[in-house]
């Protein structure tokens, strides 16, 4: 409380903790959301690979800490059940995390679901940009339907199809941007109905996701414009 009555403005990174910061009788004029943009931004004139990956088909790819938050060794057996369903859809994982061995031994030698391990931050944006779909996954706890992750601003950037299993804040800006397909944390079933779904989509419908990321991160998630907002939120509010 002794920090919330000796300052004036506050920056809060989800209109979820925008509320909660204004229960401290703080009004909503004194509290700017500000997204997080991508650690990842990239240049514009940047080489990019598109077929990176050996088999033909679908490649969904997550990128980012594999942990016990993330929860994807609990979705093992939904993966499965997608490849059986169609063995052109492979699964790549790239990063590392107190989770990774579990998912790693689950995985055993399945030849659709690659664990790729940690790759140097300068490197990760080529597989994004290789990927067809991009996924991410928080495991069911109230506190992450507050949450925006971070990768969710990077995977915006990019502009592929996105496959969250989400909740709150950061499932309703997927939804209603119409940037992919959401599901259930932690629900199997509604996991591969997603799956199957997204991995479906037309070529028309990429490309206008893709349209539809390219104006968002430009609108709310960009450097440019946090920096533009809090620019004019602080000569607002002096």
């Amino acid at each position: 409380n002794f920090y919330y009555k000796s300052f004036d403005l506050f920056v809060t990174v989800s209109e979820s903790f925008r509320h909660i910061v204004s229960k401290k009788t703080i009004g909503l004029d004194r509290i700017l959301t500000l997204y997080n943009w991508s650690m990842v931004e990239r240049d514009a004139s940047s080489e990019v690979t598109p077929h990176l990956f050996e088999n033909k088909g679908t490649h969904i790819v997550y990128a980012g800490n594999i942990g016990v938050h993330q929860g994807l060794s609990k979705l093992y057996e939904g993966m499965v059940n997608v490849v059986k369903e169609n063995s052109a859809i492979y699964f790549h994982f790239f990063g590392d995390g107190t989770d990774f061995q579990v998912l790693k031994d689950l995985v055993g030698k399945n030849n659709n679901i690659i664990l790729h391990g940690r790759v140097a931050s300068t490197e990760i944006g080529k597989y994004l940009e290789a990927a067809d779909i991009l996924f991410l996954n928080l495991i069911k706890e109230p506190i992450y339907e507050c949450i925006i992750p971070s990768k969710l601003q990077a995977y915006v950037e990019v502009g592929k199809p996105i496959l969250g299993g989400l909740e709150g804040e950061a499932k309703n800006l997927i939804m209603q941007n119409n940037l992919g397909e959401v599901f259930e944390p932690e629900n199997i079933a509604d996991f591969e109905r997603a799956t199957l779904k997204i991995t479906s989509s037309t070529i028309d419908n990429i490309k206008e996701i893709k349209q539809r990321s390219v104006d968002l991160y430009a609108e709310k998630f960009s450097r440019k414009a946090g920096v533009n907002r809090l620019d004019k939120f602080i000569k607002k509010n002096i």
